[in-house]
């Protein structure tokens, strides 16, 4: 039944940046990508932000997340693309952890619509009760000073009225469920491994039962046969606790394995979204196309044609004007250099935003 399946939605959620339309002269274009950059489901996460001191004007960013079935179904969003595609800040706003734009609201994984700059000291904890992130390193997460027992236990502190020994019972549950022993809370992060010490970030972040968990690159620091267990063991957590993961990745083999539906970013936007096969069947975007003609083939005997893009990824802070992929295209015309191009459904729940999609058919 496919309400039952527990799915792994990956969705790349756009950092569509307001001021590239005002600097296109098309501020209705920019906006109305906002709205139909991802297939018109009801949002998992829609994040607003107010006010740029330095641009002096108003500003909004826009992500959306969508899912498929029921709201009680896991999900995990999966946000990729390359360097400074915009996925490290969506992270950032996304958990709440600072950023250069003040958030205006969001509407949580319950489908509620709940400020995400709280007022208070209890609207705050409640909202990051509800999100809680794994970092990219895992020992630079955890303070050193602190045994690992203090370290999954804290939160539980913070938001619970449990005891002590309520929370040390609490602790070695979760040691227990992302495959350590309960011995091992008496210990600091130095004496462990980079895929333990990633192991207890992925339980200090259960502690409080989120419904949203933000995998920022959750496995990029580790070994490729470290790699495979903690995805398998986020796999197996989304199932137990219901979870929708929030997964920032730009290494595509990962992708693929841990994900049902895939979007890309580029320079702050959203370009393409898919269902994972049928992006990696059927990829429309030029920069989607050269992403995966970069991943290797563990075949000696199959010859994959590299797509090698020309010339440097562009400034965030300064856009090129158009299609913002434009000065990199194979394919770029006058009409990319400037206009903005509209989100396309090529396929059903397969949007591209690209003038001439067909031309990579």
């Amino acid at each position: 039944d496919h309400r039952q399946q527990h799915q792994v939605l990956a969705v790349v959620h756009a950092l569509q940046l307001h001021q590239s339309g005002q600097a296109h002269g098309d501020h209705q274009s920019a906006e109305h990508a906002h709205e139909h950059i991802l297939h018109p489901h009801s949002p998992l996460l829609v994040v607003q932000t107010d006010g740029d001191a330095k641009q002096g004007e108003h500003q909004k960013h826009r992500r959306h997340g969508h899912h498929q079935g029921t709201q009680s179904q896991p999900a995990a969003h999966r946000n990729g693309g390359g360097s400074q595609g915009g996925k490290k800040i969506h992270a950032v706003v996304v958990g709440h952890l600072g950023g250069p734009q003040q958030l205006k609201g969001c509407h949580g994984a319950d489908g509620r619509h709940q400020r995400c700059q709280p007022n208070g000291v209890q609207e705050k904890q409640n909202y990051k009760k509800s999100v809680q992130m794994v970092f990219q390193d895992p020992y630079g997460s955890l303070n050193p000073r602190m045994k690992v027992q203090d370290l999954i236990g804290e939160p539980l502190l913070i938001h619970t009225n449990m005891s002590a020994g309520e929370r040390l019972k609490k602790v070695h549950e979760l040691l227990g469920t992302v495959g350590l022993s309960p011995s091992h809370g008496e210990r600091y992060p130095h004496e462990f491994s980079g895929g333990q010490r990633q192991r207890i970030g992925i339980a200090r972040a259960l502690t409080v039962q989120p419904k949203l968990i933000i995998a920022d690159e959750p496995v990029s620091a580790l070994d490729v046969s470290i790699q495979a267990q903690v995805l398998n063991l986020l796999q197996q957590l989304q199932k137990d606790f219901n979870l929708t993961y929030l997964f920032i990745s730009h290494d595509l083999s990962v992708v693929e394995m841990i994900s049902d539906r895939i979007g890309v970013m580029y320079l702050g936007t959203i370009v393409e979204t898919a269902p994972k096969k049928e992006l990696y069947a059927n990829p429309r975007h030029p920069y989607t196309r050269a992403l995966l003609s970069a991943v290797p083939i563990p075949d000696p005997e199959v010859k994959k044609e590299r797509i090698t893009l020309k010339g440097d990824l562009p400034s965030p802070s300064n856009p090129p004007s158009g299609c913002l992929f434009h000065t990199r295209c194979p394919h770029c015309t006058e009409k990319c250099k400037t206009q903005v191009p509209t989100p396309v459904e090529i396929a059903p729940g397969h949007i591209v935003k690209c003038h001439y999609p067909k031309l990579t058919e």
